[in-house]
């Protein structure tokens, strides 16, 4: 990870950087795994009210701007909303789904791949 992100290059940058390379790596895995019957899949979470949060609010110049980019729900998500979508994926009613990555945004990134909403360090949506 290093090795790609110059000196100076702002925090978000390395973090949206490295979140993307999980994903392809989860992809890769589902791939390989497949042969074998194992599902791998990626949860991408929108803005969440973690431990993290401070360090977030801060990159977004404060917590009301991180509310206010967080989509159409007003509001950081809870752990619990999070934490639902991972276990229907572990359920069997996920059986059949694989190499997939489940957005749980409440439409955020909906908002960016329509165009309602402009990305803020100036990547594209997934």
């Amino acid at each position: 990870m290093a090795a790609l992100v110059k000196p100076g290059t702002p925090p978000q940058v390395a973090y949206m950087l490295s979140k993307r390379l999980m994903n392809a790596y989860a992809c890769q895995l589902a791939v390989e795994l497949g042969k074998k019957k194992v599902r791998v899949n990626a949860v991408l979470p929108g803005s969440t009210d973690t431990g993290m949060k401070d360090e977030f609010a801060e990159m977004a110049g404060g917590l009301e701007n991180m509310i206010r980019f967080a989509g159409k729900a007003g509001r950081l998500a809870t752990s619990e909303e999070v934490a639902m979508p991972i276990v229907f994926l572990g359920s069997d009613m996920a059986k059949f789904v694989s190499g997939e990555e489940l957005i749980v945004d409440f439409c955020d990134n909906a908002m960016k791949k329509t165009g309602l909403k402009p990305e803020i360090c100036g990547a594209p949506a997934l």
